[in-house]
């Protein structure tokens, strides 16, 4: 049951309360913009099943600066939430075809 600012009788069923919810967002947020803003990253996708979220990051071409920074903002991530049911892929296009690769919800392309 999904819990609202405005109705408390249900804050009380829920797990999270906003202020929790807003919290995780924050790191999530974070990841996400910090992704976007390496150069090389054309696609970000997202699959969410089975209680798991892959996250899925496509760079033109290998660049080991790129996925060092990569590396250093999921590493942020993990250090803000914890542990969670949580993978990053990061995959550079001149070294596998993109057909091969899962269908996801893409949440940003360049």
């Amino acid at each position: 049951m999904a819990a609202t600012l405005h109705d408390s009788t249900t804050m009380a069923e829920s797990s999270l309360s906003p202020a929790s919810d807003v919290a995780g967002l924050v790191p999530w947020s974070r990841l996400i913009a910090g992704l976007s803003a390496i150069s090389s990253v054309t696609r970000l996708g997202v699959v969410a099943f089975g209680g798991t979220v892959d996250l899925w990051v496509l760079i033109a071409d290998e660049d080991d600066d790129a996925e060092a920074e990569v590396s250093r903002l999921e590493r942020d991530y993990r250090v803000a939430i914890g542990p969670a049911p949580f993978e990053l892929h990061v995959v550079p296009l001149t070294a596998v075809d993109e057909t091969s690769l899962p269908p996801f919800e893409t949440i940003f392309s360049r």
